[in-house]
């Protein structure tokens, strides 16, 4: 039988069958492909070790704004802010807290907190909220202008974003110190909490947070694909700062994005910013059990717990980074990896069909053995064999991604942690698919109404008993070098 021969007894059924199972072979080998950059690039977390530690600990301290946009945010707030000050090892920074003026008691809380504690200090915003919270920081980036335009003030050198849940890193401000000296643009990774097993949406964003924050920023980094901004953990210097002011007709952040942080990397990388992943740990002893501890200097905290929550939470990411990307202008100064992972960025929107017709394609393949005790076949027989190494190929390769992914997060939060992820990868992958769903519905009925959309905030919660008094400075743990790691 020739090729002629095998297409024409294709069938509209063995069409549906054959391209569901190649389209999602092709999704899994994009993946691989990132994965051999990682091997190529050697892109993985770094240690900072001994000497470059101490030299961190050396440098004279740039002064820094933490910026927190809030919008009622009274339950947390006051905590968030007392735990972090209470623990971060840097002595020069500020923390801004920018609130409206008719959200009565998160301003109360972060009156409380500017009065209890010396370097806190309230931003009230000219407008009544909520409007974005682009426009939020915006009005803090203003009051930072003043201030770096004052001669008789201490301006500042690097601004921070942050939001009212984030646990920040004893080292992370010192980090940015650090690799300030060679980069305007820095993103410290976000990681999820430990949450308890039984948690299996809130360990959803265990798995792809550790998965991207360990490995494709990495990639997307030491291949110049642009970092994008994370919204928290967030570092840019004094003159980009200046620079996007005077891009943007005077605003840092696009108001009217609804992912204006992941806006905020592209932007930077349209104008060639020297961007940096910085993805470091340091290894140390812990005295209570004896064992080499992994510490990522990394932000901190909890995600949506509920499927509904996290849903809404996706719905906003999809919208923004998706589809009023694609109706930005177009990125000038791409390379060949800026416009590839910009399409990673984006194919949320074309898997997510596929993954519907993945999921009718399994159901019907499992209902037809069960009740005939044979797999299904293709009626071109010419074809058959292709799809069945077609089968074949996709379950091994999802095999191995997901091996690949459980040593991720088992580097991380440990094997009991990580030994969930098959079933978080199913419950992740509905999720993600109803977000992008979602977001396609709601973008269409915005665009009949010819409204923009709005904005939707997260909930945000942090650790029990955090921030309820000063957290004790705890000394600096003693560093153990890559060579001692492996003897130990």
């Amino acid at each position: 039988m020739t090729l002629l021969d095998g297409i024409q007894e294709l069938t509209v059924h063995d069409i549906w069958m054959l391209g569901t199972v190649f389209l999602c072979l092709l999704v899994i080998l994009d993946d691989f492909f990132v994965d051999l950059l990682a091997w190529i690039t050697g892109a993985k977390p770094k240690q900072l070790v001994r000497t470059e530690f101490s030299y961190m600990e050396s440098l004279p301290q740039k002064r820094m704004a933490i910026l927190i946009a809030n919008w009622h945010e009274a339950e947390v707030l006051e905590r968030m802010v007392t735990g972090n000050v209470g623990h971060i090892d840097y002595k020069n920074y500020q923390i801004l807290l920018g609130v409206y003026p008719n959200d009565t008691e998160t301003l109360a809380a972060a009156r409380r907190a500017e009065a209890k504690l010396k370097n806190v200090k309230v931003i009230v915003n000219t407008k009544d909220g909520p409007t974005s919270k682009g426009q939020m920081i915006n009005e803090m980036v203003n009051y930072i202008n003043e201030v770096n335009n004052d001669p008789t003030q201490a301006p500042y050198d690097i601004i921070i974003t942050h939001d009212a849940e984030d646990i920040i890193h004893k080292y992370a401000l010192k980090l940015i110190n650090l690799r300030a000296e060679s980069y305007d643009f820095i993103q410290i990774p976000v990681f999820s909490l430990p949450t308890p097993l039984k948690e299996l949406t809130a360990g959803i964003y265990i798995d792809e947070f550790t998965d991207s924050h360990t490995k494709n920023m990495l990639v997307r980094d030491r291949c110049r694909g642009g970092v994008p901004s994370a919204g928290v953990g967030t570092a840019i210097t004094k003159s980009l700062v200046a620079d996007l002011l005077k891009l943007q007709n005077g605003q840092f952040l696009k108001e009217e994005t609804l992912t204006e942080d992941y806006f905020l990397g592209m932007t930077c990388y349209e104008m060639g910013v020297k961007a940096h992943f910085a993805a470091e740990y340091i290894c140390y002893n812990d005295k209570k059990t004896n064992r080499v501890v992994r510490d990522y200097i990394a932000t901190r905290e909890f995600f949506p717990q509920r499927i509904k929550a996290s849903v809404k939470q996706k719905t906003r990411w999809t919208m923004g980074i998706c589809l009023q990307g694609y109706e930005q202008e177009p990125i000038e100064k791409k390379t060949f990896f800026g416009s590839y992972f910009l399409w990673r960025d984006r194919k949320g929107l074309w898997c997510a069909p596929l993954f519907v017709s993945s999921l009718v394609f399994t159901l019907f393949f499992m209902g037809a053995f069960f009740e005939t005790g044979y797999w299904p076949e293709l009626d071109s027989m010419y074809f058959n064999e292709w799809f069945i190494k077609l089968m074949w190929a996709n379950l091994i390769l999802s095999g191995v991604r997901l091996v690949e992914r459980i040593g991720l997060v088992n580097e991380v939060y440990g094997i009991h942690v990580a030994s969930l992820v098959p079933i978080r990868w199913l419950l992740g992958n509905f999720i993600n698919n109803a977000a992008t769903f979602n977001a396609v519905y709601k973008w269409t009925v915005s665009k009949i109404k010819g409204e923009m959309p709005k904005w939707s905030k997260t909930d945000h919660i942090i650790p029990v008993g955090f921030g309820d008094t000063a957290t004790q400075e705890v000394p600096a743990p003693a560093l153990i070098q890559p060579t001692e790691v492996q003897t130990t």
